[in-house]
């Protein structure tokens, strides 16, 4: 079976763990949550995941399959939604942990 084959059949699943691998990563990197660093961070990780997902939607669309360029855009926009889910997570993660500790 081939890499690629192996990916459609899990790629739902493959999905999810990036997205739980988000959410874990940041719910021990942010365990105190004064300190002003943890605030550019989650706002890094929205921009990550506003600017994966226009440039995974623009690369689906626009760029030319045959050229050298658009293969290389279109692998990379196959690795997008994991780095996309994985920003997902983290924020997710980090806005429940200020609103816990907001009581």
């Amino acid at each position: 079976m081939s890499l690629g084959a192996l990916y459609k059949r899990y790629e739902h699943h493959i999905n999810t763990a990036a997205f739980l691998c988000g959410f874990i990563f940041d719910s021990f990197a942010f365990a105190h949550v004064d300190h002003a660093i943890i605030r550019g961070v989650l706002l890094m990780w929205l921009c990550v995941a506003g600017v994966g997902i226009i440039i995974h939607a623009k690369v689906k669309v626009d760029f030319e399959r045959e050229s050298f360029f658009g293969q290389i855009a279109d692998w990379f926009a196959g690795f997008l939604p994991f780095v996309i889910q994985f920003a997902f997570g983290s924020v997710l993660s980090g806005t429940l942990i200020f609103f816990s500790h907001s009581w």
